[in-house]
């Protein structure tokens, strides 16, 4: 990224700007309101055929100036949004001192590198103008603290801050079209107005899992090189940050080479997962007839727990997998893991001459790859088979999980 100019740096930062989720996604609404125009002066046409009265019935015409203030309302929360994020942190990296100094070291200009790392953290696009991306500023807190609601606003929580900014709208205005868009959001068809009691569930869905994340990676790599030399609070931000930015940003201020492997592969689920999952969904026709059975909703889906077991065993044998990478691969316990939960019985073979520390005996054994495995990763293993064994009983799991 440092070999590209200040003028190609801009060239980036605007075809950043127009390909976000929340541009796009602004400019459907145009073509939407068209189509809605087209459409009611074909029914006006009938209407004045059949002489059926009042040819514009105020719904349509409510809804239809709905739809343009909504416009408006998604390209000033767009355009605030980034203006502030990149006024934030032009601010940061000029009167911090470690952070201009790294500005200084690779020729960036500060405003420049304020517009791209605000608009590249809004739209999700995890392109940054230094090489190390954020790692460069994993000790500077207050700048990555200011990228993380950039990305939040701007991917997972969007439809919530845009709720919000409709209501506040609503309670200074007073427009009808503001309640329109609040209670009647289906008939506009924006995709990111969702259901009244699907804010509330999706919130809990990106913070469950963010915090998930943060949890394990405190636990799992406190003491890691990819933490070294930050103080407890800096390392619970680069924390935060790396989890939030797992969904779906890609801004790293760490080494992911480093970091655990339990981490890594809650990191994989977490960005499989779509922006907008939320659990346990009110108002479905399935969840009212199910209300009273929460431990049925609980239920995870397969590969769920496929992720939870592999979590477990990277967690237990975690000193086996530092210290014999070659033996101990995640591919190793991933494919282990997937043969004993499916009942197969497969294994891959474990081979002294594979590992990379030579010290003490080793002895080529005519058993499978579990069986180097400590007395707790052959239990989880065991209990995997069993579970396995009795999956059909969670085959329809995972419905308490609504992915858009």
């Amino acid at each position: 990224m440092e070999v590209l100019s200040n003028a190609q740096l801009v060239v980036l930062t605007l075809l950043m700007l127009f390909g976000g989720e929340v541009f796009v996604s602004m400019l459907s609404l145009p073509f939407n309101t068209i189509k809605h125009k087209q459409r009611k002066h074909d029914q006006n046409r009938v209407a004045d055929s059949l002489e059926s009265g009042n040819p514009n019935p105020p719904d349509k015409d409510l809804k239809l100036s709905s739809m343009k203030y909504l416009f408006y309302v998604v390209f000033g929360y767009h355009a605030s949004v980034v203006a502030v994020g990149a006024l934030s942190i032009a601010l940061y990296v000029t009167r911090i001192a470690d952070a201009r100094e790294v500005l200084a070291r690779k020729g960036l200009r500060a405003s420049t590198f304020s517009a791209s790392v605000a608009i590249s953290s809004f739209a999700n696009a995890g392109l940054i103008p230094t090489n190390e991306n954020m790692g460069i500023f994993r000790s500077d807190s207050g700048l990555l603290l200011m990228v993380v609601p950039l990305v939040l606003m701007g991917n997972t929580l969007f439809p919530l801050f845009l709720k919000l900014a409709i209501w506040v709208l609503k309670r200074v205005t007073g427009r009808p079209e503001f309640d329109y868009m609040l209670d009647r959001h289906d008939e506009i068809r924006f995709r990111h107005l969702l259901p009244n009691g699907e804010y509330g569930m999706l919130t809990v869905g990106v913070l469950g899992i963010i915090v998930a994340q943060v949890v394990l990676f405190c636990a799992m790599d406190w003491r890691s090189a990819g933490l070294a030399g930050l103080s407890p609070y800096r390392k619970i931000v680069v924390s935060l940050f790396q989890g939030v930015n797992s969904r779906h940003a890609g801004e790293s201020a760490v080494d992911f080479s480093v970091v655990s492997a339990a981490v890594l592969v809650l990191c994989i689920a977490a960005m499989y997962l779509p922006a907008y999952t939320s659990f346990l969904p009110q108002g479905t026709k399935q969840g009212k007839q199910r209300k009273g059975r929460l431990i049925e909703f609980l239920h995870l889906s397969q590969i769920a727990y496929i992720i939870i077991f592999v979590i477990l065993v990277c967690i237990i044998e975690r000193n086996k997998m530092r210290g014999d990478p070659v033996n101990f691969s995640f591919l190793n316990v991933l494919f282990e893991v997937v043969s004993a939960y499916g009942n197969v019985g497969f294994s891959v073979s474990y081979s002294c001459a594979r590992r990379l520390n030579t010290d003490g005996a080793c002895v080529d054994k005519a058993y499978g790859f579990s069986g180097w495995w400590s007395d707790a990763g052959k239990l989880i293993i065991i209990f995997v088979m069993l579970f396995g064994r009795l999956k059909r009983f969670t085959m329809h799991g995972g419905k308490s999980w609504r992915l858009r």
